[in-house]
């Protein structure tokens, strides 16, 4: 697994943690520019609903609409492997599978 991938796992990882955090926060933890931890979550927003509050300190934040804290969710590393299931399937209905998949559990 790449650093960066690592990053955006951890950076999710946090927010289930903490609820918000802010981007400085962020680019503090991981030794990065603000601009790589913007990068980071319009890619993470593919994936998770998240939202974003603009200013200096940018607090960031999932938008959890599981009705309880025991529906399942799937981890970064569960949605990047569906990813490529979706983008190597062979049959449409393998396709619409994952990509349902993804949609029901994926924040």
């Amino acid at each position: 697994m790449s650093d960066v991938e690592i990053r955006r796992n951890e950076i999710i990882e946090l927010l289930y943690t903490y609820k918000k955090y802010s981007i400085d926060d962020f680019a503090k933890r991981f030794g990065v520019s603000r601009r790589t931890i913007n990068y980071d979550i319009v890619y993470l927003m593919d994936f998770y609903e998240i939202d974003t509050k603009p200013g200096p300190h940018g607090e960031i934040s999932l938008i959890d609409r599981r009705p309880n804290s025991h529906t399942a969710y799937l981890k970064p590393i569960e949605i990047e492997w569906l990813r490529r299931k979706y983008n190597e399937a062979e049959t449409e209905e393998d396709r619409m599978a994952a990509h349902s998949i993804l949609r029901r559990f994926s924040l």
